[in-house]
């Protein structure tokens, strides 16, 4: 516990000092350290049962994570908002980031959790669901936790209709 709360207090001095937020991310990322994007301020990340792949057919409970900070600062902002859909394309690692306009007009402050990934000694495992998710059954603890503001992301965010899977 007082090695989280240490390295928390030293997430919050380089925040303090000047670093953005993202940079700050892409150390972390690089270090090997997972993120988690959401509305909430959450200490366990707990197995939510999902439909992969938008099936009724497939279901999974999992913690999902993503080594790519720029994901997880998106999500923050943008869960829970409503009806609308979000999405994220990677072509070969350039990020298009787009949102329903219900979801991009209710864009509020959000957090991103970091945890530790695989070579950490994280719970997470290297199955991934895609190259951007890594997931665990298990609950994960949070190490530390970045609260994001709509202006800390820097990526244009296009507003348009998604289609389900």
């Amino acid at each position: 516990m007082i090695k989280k709360i240490m390295f928390q207090r030293k997430i919050n001095k380089m925040i303090k000092e000047g670093m953005s937020k993202e940079h700050l991310l892409k150390k972390l990322a690089d270090e090997g350290y997972l993120f988690h994007g959401s509305n909430k301020k959450i200490r366990v990340l707990k197995p939510k049962k999902v439909n992969l792949k938008g099936t009724d057919k497939s279901t999974i409970s999992k913690v999902s994570a993503t080594p790519f900070p720029e994901y997880a600062m998106f999500f923050s902002i943008t869960s829970k908002r409503g009806e609308g859909k979000t999405s994220v394309i990677n072509n070969n690692g350039k990020l298009k980031f787009s949102a329903e306009k219900k979801v991009y007009n209710e864009i509020t402050p959000g957090y991103v959790h970091i945890i530790k990934g695989p070579k950490l000694g994280g719970k997470f495992t290297r199955k991934k669901l895609t190259e951007e998710e890594l997931i665990s059954i298990e609950p994960v603890e949070v190490d530390a936790i970045i609260r994001i503001e709509p202006k800390d992301f820097k990526h244009k965010i296009e507003v348009k209709k998604i289609k389900p899977f």
